[in-house]
């Protein structure tokens, strides 16, 4: 028997129904992004020795969870704004020709931070310092919009986002503050607890504007969002002009 015209659910019912993530993509996504934060948290604590770009692959893990539950709007924006945090923290990276964790650190370690370092024997030394510090924004502003503040049981989905926004802020303070968590593998104990706290003190730095970016952007209208990944593309591409300007002198 042929379902006629009038027993059809109506278009608007069937979307809002496939909209509505079911309770087993819930937990794969939970699943997918726990697991790309302890990926990411083994490489930038140097628990496992690789380059950035692996850390970055565990971050990549925990933008495909949160996408899992978006529509195609919001996994648009997740994206975008993923790819604009890696673009920043390569940019910090590559000032140094390197993306090994472990090289970053240590030549931060000798000549100090990513931020603050000039480049000698150039006509404008301060363009270095001021690319990076451009870079590190437009990380900071791209975590805002890629880590989205949770809605419905906050509680049930705060600390997988806390921990996401954490180590996400962890890898912005390794490439641009890489000195506070260089000298942990020797020196004295008192030394080793100082660069600890200092090491805390930056990453929670980072993940507090982004995160108080984040819970406004939850709240506020799609423009804003719109605004916000507009400014942090805008400033990784202001930081990979200085960089090329920076080869190029």
């Amino acid at each position: 028997m042929s379902v006629g015209a009038d027993d059809r659910p109506p278009a608007e019912t069937l979307e809002s129904s496939a909209q509505v993530p079911s309770s087993y993509l819930e937990a794969v996504a939970i699943g997918t992004r726990v697991a790309g934060t302890v990926v990411a948290l083994a490489y930038l604590t140097g628990l496992v020795p690789g380059p950035l770009l692996a850390a970055a692959g565990g971050l990549a893990l925990v933008t495909y969870g949160h996408a899992l539950l978006l529509g195609r709007k919001g996994s648009l924006f997740t994206g975008a704004a993923f790819a604009v945090v890696v673009a920043a923290l390569a940019v910090g990276a590559l000032r140094w020709s390197t993306l090994e964790l472990a090289e970053l650190r240590g030549v931060q370690a000798v000549l100090g931070p990513t931020v603050l370092v000039e480049k000698s024997g150039s006509s404008t030394p301060i363009l270095a310092p001021a690319g990076a510090w451009t870079a590190a924004a437009a990380a900071v502003i791209g975590m805002g919009v890629w880590l989205r503040f949770p809605r419905g049981e906050v509680w049930f989905s705060l600390l997988p986002w806390a921990g996401e926004m954490l180590v996400a802020a962890l890898a912005v303070a390794t490439v641009f503050w890489g000195p506070a968590a260089a000298a942990l593998g020797s020196g004295e104990g008192g030394e080793i607890v100082t660069e600890l706290v200092r090491w805390a003190l930056v990453t929670l730095a980072v993940a507090v504007p982004a995160a108080g970016l984040s819970y406004g952007l939850a709240r506020a209208p799609r423009p804003w969002t719109v605004v916000a990944l507009a400014l942090a593309a805008t400033a990784a591409l202001s930081a990979v002009g200085m960089s090329a300007r920076l080869v190029a002198v």
